[in-house]
């Protein structure tokens, strides 16, 4: 069967509500000629790929007897996956989904329950933003003849409705509430009586085989693909491996549960989508460990274009770090791979360079790799410059606070749109990946308590030096000079080192406020007056290419040229 390498496209937003039992407001719903245009697939095409996800819900997208709650707009939802996956497949690429079931339902749905309390299993308190206030989630119990049959059947139904289909990548264990032991047991407010006595991989692996089963069932050639997401909260890699029917594939990402060296801390745990680590990680050895010994085929997790490093840029051109990646899938036979998830979604030259070192004749030699991508993606260029830039990228990547609190909290991705004022604290900084979060100069939230914010200031300061030196070294290959995508990508490198910059004045100005009060006077002025210049720089290049800013995730932009226009004119005041 043919290496599936799935991507996704950045116009399409990840929103499905925990509340409803049925809604309209999902992605499905979204599948148009926007966020799937000709224009997109055959870029998607063109950029070495054969698949694209769409995330779904299984209770929305087919009708089933034992729940007849479920589906209430299942041949609707069909409809439109029918009409993505014949668009698309004259592009020869495939639809996959990408689901978690079944997820858990509202214990505020107290009719559903009246009519399930059988199926009833573990219950967690959730407090989400778009649930207004805290709603306890009930699991439907996976332990149980009825809810097994139900998926089964369920999935029986789809795969034959939907016989075009690549398949269907599932995650079973994550943030959203699903299945008994989707989560650790002390989140839980009740534990479920029967899943909660039997071992977490045991309930991993008996949902995926139903799921599988029954995918089967009705489809001979739709794949289904466990990805390991957030097992290890649970099990081990080898637990849940060794219990799954042979035809399954278990895909495991790449950089998660990895270790390295980060601000002067050895053995620092990765474990978040990460482009300053090469890898492969501990955790992904064991995976692929674990599938090699139960002899069942392998897929894995990358991601390619950005991660939460900055999510609001087209791509972190760390090169050396997708030669790695790219140089492990090439020398290991494996199912397919998934190349992002719902952010950092544009083709770049990291998908480019990705998928170019996939080929078999690529040197080993990671500088003669390069050199020839350069080469090649970038006709009339001085190689050796190039590589000397992305080689320079990757060493300042090593310097990146890669902390939880810090990825998700930090201003990366929109501090160079962001003006910060004089005085005291203006707010706090909220999540960078959300919609419309709240956005201030109160950084307490990125603080991670492994390190100081001297050390961040001072590691992020190595990163901004390191960082120029390579648009330094990618300015004298001559790049910037080619028309179309030299130009933009040598205006990504310049773009990338003024979000790290901005990112540094801001965690300045935090250190100013924090410690006296108030940023005024003269510290004020000179750290604004860097701020300035960086801003002015960044303009042209954030003008001329519409990627810059957008966070795929979010589905708005973080910076962009008015924001900086605006900054720069409130800099000026001040000045």
């Amino acid at each position: 069967m043919e290496v599936f390498r799935i991507w996704r496209s950045p116009f399409i937003d990840y929103h499905a509500p925990l509340a409803p039992i049925s809604s309209r407001d999902t992605e499905i719903m979204k599948l148009d000629e926007k966020s799937y245009s000709d224009e997109i697939l055959s870029s998607i095409a063109e950029n070495g790929f054969n698949g694209i996800w769409v995330h779904a819900l299984l209770q929305e997208v087919v009708k089933h007897p034992l729940f007849p709650e479920f589906g209430e707009d299942a041949e609707l939802f069909q409809e439109k996956l029918r009409v993505l996956i014949a668009r698309a497949k004259r592009y020869g690429i495939k639809v996959y989904l990408q689901m978690q079931p079944p997820r858990a339902v509202s214990g505020r749905h107290r009719e559903f329950w009246e009519h399930h309390k059988d199926c009833a299993g573990s219950v967690e308190i959730i407090d989400w933003e778009d649930l207004k206030e805290p709603t306890p989630m009930i699991s439907l119990c996976t332990s149980t003849a009825k809810v097994r049959q139900y998926l089964r059947e369920a999935m029986a139904a789809l795969a034959a409705s939907l016989p075009d289909l690549g398949g269907y990548i599932i995650i079973s264990a994550s943030e959203y509430p699903a299945h008994c032991r989707t989560r650790e047991k002390e989140r839980l407010k009740v534990v479920c009586p029967r899943c909660g006595c039997r071992p977490a991989a045991e309930v991993i692996a008996d949902l995926l085989n139903d799921l599988y089963r029954g995918m089967r069932s009705g489809s001979s050639t739709q794949q289904l693909i466990a990805w390991n997401w957030d097992w290890s909260a649970h099990a081990g890699e080898k637990e849940v491996i060794s219990r799954l029917d042979p035809g399954i594939i278990p895909m495991a990402d790449f950089e998660r549960g990895g270790r390295m060296t980060v601000i002067g801390r050895p053995g620092h745990l990765i474990d978040e989508y990460a482009l300053c680590y090469p890898g492969p990680a501990e955790r992904f050895l064991d995976s692929w460990q674990a599938a090699e010994e139960h002899h069942a085929p392998f897929a894995v997790k990358f991601q390619l274009g950005t991660t939460h490093e900055n999510g609001a840029v087209p791509d972190l051109p760390v090169i050396p770090n997708i030669f790695t990646r790219a140089e492990w899938f090439r020398k290991h036979a494996c199912a397919g791979f998934l190349g992002c998830w719902n952010f950092g979604n544009f083709p770049t030259v990291n998908t480019a360079a990705f998928n170019f070192f996939l080929k078999p004749e690529t040197p080993d030699s990671p500088e003669e790799a390069m050199a020839a991508f350069a080469s090649h993606y970038f006709p009339g260029c001085r190689a050796e410059r190039a590589v000397a830039a992305w080689k320079r990228f990757a060493e300042a990547m090593t310097f990146y606070p890669h902390t939880w609190k810090f990825l998700y909290y930090a201003p990366t991705s929109w501090a160079l749109g962001y003006f910060v004022p004089p005085g005291p604290m203006s707010g706090k900084a909220g999540a960078t990946w959300l919609k419309n979060a709240p956005r201030g100069d109160d950084l307490a939230l990125a603080m991670p308590g492994s390190f100081t914010l001297e050390e961040l200031i001072s590691a992020v300061t190595c990163l901004c030096r390191l960082w120029e030196e390579g648009v330094k070294e990618f300015e004298n290959s001559g790049i910037g000079e080619l028309p179309g995508q030299g130009a933009l990508e040598y205006g990504n490198t310049v773009v990338c080192g003024a979000c790290f910059q901005s990112l540094l004045y801001m965690l300045k100005l935090y250190k100013l406020k924090h410690d006296t009060g108030s940023a005024v006077g003269e510290a004020y002025r000179e750290l604004s007056r860097a701020e300035l210049a960086n801003a002015e720089r960044a303009l042209p290049f954030v003008e001329a290419d519409p990627r810059q800013g957008f966070h795929s995730e979010a589905q708005q932009y973080n910076f962009s040229a008015p924001m900086i226009r605006e900054k720069i004119r409130l800099l000026r005041e001040q000045l």
